[in-house]
């Protein structure tokens, strides 16, 4: 076992003289991405953080608005639910499609 060490030891390797000053590079560009991420990913959060806090605030007004517009207008209680519905779920559909486009995004300028 030790000779066959040593004959793997004494065998030369050609490295290019740039590698380990690449290797940082790369290392760097990793570091400085994985930090845009995390800082995008936390800013995401109290974007979507403060939209439910003003979305269960606001239910209460939003949902008078609503009944208002129903008795007003003859809306069927149906399409009013369905709209108070929507109120809540297209901000966090639109948040949903913002996340995708980024990872897509993403992905493929790390392909390139």
């Amino acid at each position: 076992m030790q000779e066959a060490l040593q004959a793997l030891r004494s065998v030369p390797a050609l490295v290019p003289k740039d590698l380990a000053a690449r290797t940082q590079l790369r290392v760097r560009l990793r570091a400085q991405e994985v930090s845009r991420d995390a800082r995008g990913s936390l800013l995401l959060w109290i974007v979507t953080a403060a939209s439910w806090l003003l979305g269960i605030l606001s239910a209460p007004l939003v949902w008078r608005v609503v009944a208002w517009a129903g008795g007003n207008f003859g809306v069927p209680k149906l399409a009013l639910e369905v709209g108070f519905l929507l109120w809540w779920t297209v901000p966090a559909l639109i948040a949903l499609g913002v996340v995708l486009h980024q990872r897509a995004t993403s992905t493929g300028a790390k392909g390139i």
